[in-house]
């Protein structure tokens, strides 16, 4: 016979109860339960999580319902393991950075990542913008493109507003003249006075 809605609602009640009620002795039973079964058991559980998206899934959004009900104690939790575990977890990242195959990837997301804190932009955002300046410095209009010094972000350092993309040279020197248009036009006077 099948169960109305508010019976079902009764039932599940009454077992979240009895679990709580009972949750000191069901994690002990659990933990005895890992203990005698070892590492054969966690393979397993490691061969399912990585082989099957449903199980991923479901232990993944598991971990961020615990997140949400105890924001501190899984802080806590990550803080620790992190500790424990600190060597392994540092040749991990090593290995992983190292793999020819994943290193293109990885480099783009930390670009990606370091243009997102340091500018709120995204490479894809940074790169129209230079395209919309013609492929071309925003101050002395010379061809530039983003290689390793080839063209910088130029913003304003109090209000972290994007001006334009600069070549390096033109970049550096509003730098040297602390962003001052005074000195900016004083220095373009004394060019022009002691031009030969």
């Amino acid at each position: 016979m099948a169960r109305t809605p508010e019976q079902r609602a009764r039932y599940a009640e009454k077992e979240r109860q009895r679990r709580e009620a009972n949750r000191e002795e069901y994690n002990a039973k659990a933990r005895q339960r890992r203990e005698e079964q070892g590492a054969h058991i966690r393979a397993l559980d490691n061969a399912r999580y990585a082989n099957d998206p449903n199980v991923r899934e479901k232990k993944i959004e598991g971990a961020k319902r615990q997140a949400r009900k105890d924001p501190a104690a899984t802080a806590e939790y990550s803080r620790k393991y992190r500790e424990e575990n600190r060597d392994a977890l540092i040749a991990r990242q090593r290995a992983l950075r190292l793999d020819p195959a994943r290193r293109p990837r990885i480099l783009l997301s930390q670009k990606n990542s370091n243009y997102k804190n340091a500018y709120g932009l995204t490479l894809e955002q940074r790169d129209s913008l230079l395209a919309a300046q013609g492929g071309t410095c925003g101050l002395c209009k010379r061809p530039i493109e983003f290689r390793s010094g080839g063209a910088s972000v130029d913003h304003c350092h109090s209000s972290k507003k994007i001006r334009a993309i600069l070549c390096p040279h033109c970049n550096r020197g509003l730098g040297h003249f602390f962003d001052n248009p005074e000195l900016l036009r004083a220095a373009a006077l004394y060019i022009e006075k002691h031009r030969g």
